[in-house]
């Protein structure tokens, strides 16, 4: 009966661990409005251009957040501004921007909270300031994205349904004078269900625990697909690849040798990655190479695998098992 009761006892103390592991963060990471950066539910890209656009070429960057142009063979390329003013140029020289126009203050923040001064508008002399080398100017732009983290009225009354956003979306440019509009194409795409991605990922984790309790020297090796799993779904660039891999080798050699301290250590981190991505639960796109729903499974495993193994170390030294408890002789430390 004491046996059983262990049993449970150190069941229960698991669920506990992996559930707040997994939820308690939850409300801050929710205040991602989903338009773009790591997760997204809208989808643009480029529809065409209205003029000719010979010797560019344009493309979204971040899920949407930020254009990307190249002049490719053009001499001068301009940017126009919201109030039709030179905001970019871009020519052999390099990039350049237009610190009097509105756009340079208004591209500040997702939804232009940014008042311009007075001297910066339309009619103002541009003032040019240098910004990078080269042949490509990468910035953010409302003329792109839906202006507000409430979904379009139409779209609200009915998110489980792909939709074009309503408006009139195009960025003005003038390419060697000529003047070229590029043709912005934002569709709304239904989210995924988050609160079944959590259960999927608490419940994944209480198992593992589970798992674990009773096969510790699965311990390190869970700790590995952990790290894994965050090498696929850092999002943290080159240097994200890298610390991310050095983990992932730090718990190849702790599963090998055994290690439960180290890859207790090495869990917590994969976990911690994998927070940092659990928006994908809420929202359609998911920035990366793996596509969305199976950038969804490795954040699950790397979060729900991750908290397991912590939670088994912290079980072994909170609760540690005794031979009359479980039927088997206690893990020596």
């Amino acid at each position: 009966m004491s046996g059983t009761f262990a049993v449970v006892r150190r069941g229960l103390i698991g669920f506990v661990i992996a559930a707040v592991a997994v939820l308690g963060p939850a409300s801050p990471v929710w205040a991602h409005d989903g338009q773009g950066g790591s997760a997204s539910d809208y989808h643009v890209a480029i529809a065409g251009f209205l003029g000719d656009a010979t010797g560019i070429s344009m493309r979204f960057t971040k899920l949407g957040q930020f254009v990307d142009l190249t002049r490719t063979t053009a001499k001068e390329v301009y940017v126009l501004g919201y109030e039709g003013e030179p905001y970019l140029r871009l020519d052999s020289t390099g990039v350049w921007e237009n610190i009097k126009s509105p756009a340079h203050y208004l591209n500040r923040d997702q939804y232009a909270t940014t008042t311009p001064p007075a001297d910066a508008n339309s009619s103002a002399t541009p003032e040019w300031v240098k910004r990078a080398d080269g042949t490509t100017a990468i910035w953010h732009d409302h003329r792109t994205h839906w202006m507000s983290p409430v979904p379009p009225p139409t779209i609200e009354a009915n998110r489980g349904i792909e939709q074009a956003v309503p408006g009139d979306h195009h960025l003005a440019l003038t390419v060697d004078g000529r003047p070229v509009s590029a043709l912005i194409s934002i569709v709304w795409i239904p989210p995924p269900n988050r609160t079944v991605w959590l259960a999927f990922t608490s419940l994944g984790g209480c198992l593992t625990l589970l798992l674990l309790d009773r096969r510790r020297v699965l311990v390190p090796w869970c700790a590995l697909i952990a790290t894994l799993a965050a090498v696929c779904v850092h999002g943290g660039g080159v240097q994200g690849t890298i610390v991310t891999a050095a983990v992932a080798v730090v718990a190849l050699v702790a599963a090998i040798r055994q290690w439960p301290v180290v890859s207790a250590v090495t869990a917590a981190v994969a976990a911690a990655y994998g927070f940092v991505r659990i928006d994908s639960f809420s929202h359609a796109l998911v920035a990366g190479t793996l596509t969305n729903a199976w950038a969804r499974v490795a954040v699950a495993v790397s979060v729900g695998m991750g908290c397991a193994v912590v939670g088994a170390i912290v079980i072994e030294k909170i609760s540690p098992a005794r031979s009359d408890e479980v039927g088997r002789p206690a893990t020596p430390r």
